[in-house]
């Protein structure tokens, strides 16, 4: 049977279902793969790094996950751009907007830009902030005075930073990691993993530098960056291990 608030939802081509809150895929493990690329890139190069240390530095993975995380690679989506010599496209991807963020969004981890803000296509309320501002580049546009939300170009490095701004969210949406899930904290096995997952997420980088020194393995880049890591970042990291524990308990019960 169908009651009438049903009928009636149908009929107006209402949602069938509601939710509290709004929710964004990040691909964070293909943005992990990225990080260790280019940090094997950097540490092949360098020649003063201490080779012997090199080789014993765990990998992020064990062996029931390495193979899986290989076929994971970054995706990036194809949209257009304006330049002047007219529109074209480029390949983007939530990274690089991360990445080449406003210089006033750079103490925003990797989740909260995600959280809180999202790119746009500049119409003419846009330009008309941007002309205000005598096209400057990675920096916040001045809204006061309107019902804008806040809004920031990107640096001149982003491909769409002619043709996009990033705008904060009326309410912040939840992000959902894709990929391997983040091992729980005390597996040893999986440590690497853990803090590189935890470094990309929750301290601010821009580049793989920021994140994780040459000689230093993940685990230890993550306890010198902890204090980077905001008292909300903390919380949802105590939840995901929260979580792992509460799976553990219900298979030891089913048992």
């Amino acid at each position: 049977e169908v009651s009438d608030v049903q009928v009636a939802s149908y009929l107006m081509n209402y949602d069938d279902h509601y939710t509290t809150h709004t929710f964004r895929n990040l691909f964070l493990i293909s943005i992990e793969n990225y990080l260790q690329a280019e940090l094997s890139k950097v540490r092949l190069q360098e020649k003063d790094i201490d080779e012997e240390r090199l080789e014993d530095m765990p990998t992020p993975f064990d062996e029931e996950q390495e193979e899986d995380t290989k076929k994971t690679e970054e995706q990036f989506l194809l949209e257009p751009t304006q330049t002047k010599n007219g529109a074209k496209f480029v390949m983007v991807n939530t990274r690089l907007d991360y990445q080449d963020r406003s210089k006033d969004l750079t103490a925003l981890c990797l989740y909260d830009f995600v959280s809180h803000f999202h790119k746009k296509l500049i119409d003419k309320s846009d330009r008309r902030l941007i002309k205000n501002a005598n096209g400057s580049e990675g920096e916040r546009l001045d809204t006061e005075g309107t019902k804008m939300n806040e809004r920031y170009t990107f640096e001149s490095a982003h491909p769409q930073s002619s043709s996009h701004i990033v705008m904060k969210h009326t309410n912040p949406v939840v992000p959902v990691l894709i990929g391997p899930q983040i091992p729980r904290k005390e597996r040893e096995e999986t440590g690497e993993r853990y803090s590189r997952a935890l470094l990309t997420s929750f301290v601010p980088w821009r580049s793989v530098h920021d994140l994780c020194a040459l000689n230093q393995t993940w685990t230890e880049a993550l306890e010198v960056q902890k204090p980077l890591i905001s008292p909300a970042s903390l919380k949802i990291i105590e939840n995901i291990q929260l979580l792992h524990e509460c799976k553990h308990d219900r298979d030891e019960h089913l048992r």
